[in-house]
């Protein structure tokens, strides 16, 4: 997995997992007193945690000696029956909730239309992606659904710890964008911000789903769309300088330069999960519930151990550098840099590897429920975390099976994060 820092993982044994949960400070302890976990040493292999009396991990013990760079696994959870991946929170700030009501939310361009949102005027990074260079980086193709629940999440029939179908999920059809968002997207969207935007209460949902009311979930019933408490001083700065040192941390590797340069069109990095769910709303589109980003990497009831790969049966988990950005890449590349060999079923590239990708869900060990129609884990009192999925650059062969789950802390920012944004059909 390389020696990657920023962006590390920690892998649970499927043994003690099951004490360990996701919680902010405050709530129930994150972990049973006692119970060992593993984790990621920085030569690659694992070592040992163990849960102090607190609730929190020790530091990682990597051949008798704790490893000072990987860091503390807080805040972090494993699902114990499908081999799930937590992702650590690091420094990030704490976004306190904020009493003031949002601006009206003047976003009015269509999900997924060439040449609207982000790339409605011409530029590096928004009309000029593909091979050719000539394609608009804002392109959203249709994502067929199932008329039925016969797809399962997080299953592919061949991996290890991916082979229980029990978890079935029915998805409409939608659209989902050909590319993760580039920096040249997400400067345009920077700029709207500092101009004064931010997204209106309740938007971002699924309108086009059960009579406008959006995905399906346990406690509110359907989808809030974007909580007016998010919309604080620290989601949405003003002022260009704070951007820069949000999104351009030299300890991490950023995508993001201060003036357009060179990386354009490489995808943008070091974002939270609320920076994605707000830049998805600003360019007319919403976050992916878990389900539909896990269908559509999946193709659907193919039920594949990779994009690319062969439907199972048989199935298949051929994986190299020519289809996916993974260890041993070094850093984030162009977005579509694996395309056309690299892409799903219905033509997404970078599903696998290049940066991590939010969606909306809240972490559930292992689902919220058994069978599900158009649904998603959109609130829990006391949860906090967040899901990504598709693994990064930093990941090595096994973490980027699209079945992993990854989780963060919302307001995480990491060189391996990233965003891909999902559209009305």
């Amino acid at each position: 997995m390389g020696t990657w820092k920023a962006s590390r993982v920690v892998l649970f044994s499927l043994a003690m997992v099951l004490g360990c949960s996701s919680k902010e400070e405050g709530g129930p302890p994150k972990c049973i007193p006692g119970s060992t976990a593993a984790c990621l040493c920085i030569d690659g292999k694992s070592g040992v945690q163990t849960c102090n009396g607190d609730g929190s991990y020790t530091a990682c013990v990597c051949g008798g000696v704790p490893d000072a760079d990987t860091g503390v696994a807080s805040d972090v959870g494993a699902d114990s029956s499908t081999g799930d991946v937590a992702v650590p929170p690091d420094s990030g700030t704490d976004t306190e909730p904020s009493d003031s009501t949002p601006p009206t939310d003047t976003s009015t361009s269509d999900a997924g239309t060439t040449g609207v949102g982000s790339c409605a005027t011409p530029g590096d990074g928004r009309t000029n992606c593909g091979a050719s260079g000539t394609e608009s980086c804002c392109t959203s193709l249709l994502v067929t659904g199932n008329s039925s629940a016969s797809f399962s999440r997080s299953y592919d029939g061949i991996s290890t710890g991916f082979t229980d179908s029990k978890w079935k999920a029915q998805v409409s059809s939608f659209r989902l964008d050909k590319y993760e968002v580039t920096v040249g997207r997400f400067r345009q969207y920077v700029a709207a911000v500092i101009a004064g935007w931010t997204p209106a209460a309740g938007s971002g949902k699924h309108a086009h789903l059960n009579g406008g009311l959006g995905l399906a979930g346990p406690a509110l019933g359907y989808e809030p769309g974007w909580d007016p408490t998010f919309t604080t001083a620290t989601n949405f700065p003003t002022s260009k300088a704070t951007w820069d040192a949000n999104l351009n941390d030299p300890s991490f590797r950023p995508t993001w330069t201060s003036v357009p340069g060179l990386n354009e069109k490489r995808p943008i990095n070091e974002v939270t999960w609320y920076d994605a769910h707000a830049f998805c709303i600003w360019d007319g589109g919403f976050l992916p519930s878990e389900a539909e980003w896990n269908y559509a990497a999946a193709g659907g009831v193919e039920q594949r151990a990779y994009p690319w790969s062969a439907a199972y049966p048989p199935g298949s988990t051929t994986i190299s550098s020519a289809y996916a950005v993974f260890t041993g890449a070094g850093d984030a590349k162009q977005v579509g840099s694996k395309s056309p060999l690299g892409d799903g079923k219905w033509g997404q590239s970078d599903l696998a590897g290049n940066v991590h990708e939010w969606v909306l869900d809240l972490i559930k060990f292992p689902y919220n429920e058994t069978t599900c129609t158009d649904c998603a884990f959109t609130y829990a009192p006391g949860e906090y975390n967040r899901i990504l999925r598709g693994g990064s650059f930093g990941n090595d062969d096994v973490e980027l099976i699209v079945s992993k789950r990854f989780n963060s802390t919302p307001n995480r920012r990491s060189e391996a994060m990233g965003i891909r944004c999902a559209r009305k059909p």
